[in-house]
């Protein structure tokens, strides 16, 4: 049976962790605060940091998959990050324009070796002054998206948090709102699988991988209606701000505002400026 993502790297980050000595720490499928589906192996030591990646079943059928999380968490982990992709035999060329310091082989017994060459190298592949300044115009404007997410949902858990939460939807429907902002609308309590799917289907609309470094695209947030809000375990506002680092402002469907007004704001409020 082949291994699955999860056990491959687990047993890589055992195999790491026995390596390295006790000045890094190594985690697997960490967790990040601003993306639903992370890297799949994060090294930190007194290099800085190595995100390790590889394709899902799904990302090898649709290699844009693959180049969307990336471009998400280039743009959320610190940009002194090197990224390096294990690939195995079916993988399909990444659509990343360069973007990783290294591609090794999964199953090549040299892989771990190149690998431990790579964390323990103090130097960068990153264009660290161009990603510092991607960084800083995402991050105005993730707080931007953010911020209005917020003013919407006002009300909302005081007026439906004693109520059942209803069903759960794994696909929306889509149509275009005022000021022609793009929208998804759920019919149930979205999935974090479907909200993953969701942000990752548009993220180059979003984000751009340009000559290695990831960039924020010139895009207007989309609109994003939910019944209810997806909760994360321990941290019940990660949907909320994943979904506004993905470019996606989530809306109660049964907020005051009207549609055009939602619209508006985005418009006003979810670009770059």
């Amino acid at each position: 049976m082949v291994p699955s993502i999860a056990e491959r790297r687990n047993q890589l980050a055992r195999r790491l962790a026995q390596s390295l000595s006790n000045d890094f720490i190594v985690v697997a499928a960490p967790d990040h605060p601003l993306v639903l589906r992370s890297v799949d192996l994060l090294v930190g030591g007194r290099s800085g940091l190595t995100a390790v990646m590889m394709s899902t079943a799904e990302e090898r059928r649709r290699p844009t998959l693959f180049a969307a999380r990336l471009a998400l968490n280039m743009m959320a982990l610190p940009p002194h990050t090197n990224f390096v992709r294990l690939v195995v035999d079916e993988d399909k060329p990444a659509q990343t324009d360069n973007a990783f310091a290294e591609e090794l082989e999964l199953g090549d017994q040299r892989a771990q070796a190149a690998l431990l060459r790579i964390v323990n190298n103090p130097a960068h592949s990153r264009q660290l002054d161009r990603a510092e300044k991607a960084q800083k115009r995402s991050e105005e404007r993730f707080a931007n998206t953010y911020r209005l997410a917020r003013v919407l949902r006002r009300g909302f858990q005081a007026e439906e948090g004693l109520k059942r939460r209803g069903p759960v939807s794994r696909t929306p429907s889509r149509d275009q709102i005022g000021n022609q902002v793009n929208a998804a609308f759920f019919s149930g309590t979205p999935t974090l699988t479907a909200m993953n799917n969701l942000a990752m289907s548009e993220a180059g609309r979003w984000y751009d991988i340009v000559d290695g470094e990831a960039e924020p695209r010139n895009a207007m947030a989309n609109a994003l209606f939910v019944p209810d809000y997806p909760e994360v375990k321990g941290d019940p506002d990660k949907a909320l701000r994943a979904a506004a680092f993905a470019g996606w402002v989530m809306v109660p469907s049964r907020s005051a505002r009207s549609l055009d007004d939602v619209g508006i704001l985005i418009e006003r409020y979810g670009k770059l400026k």
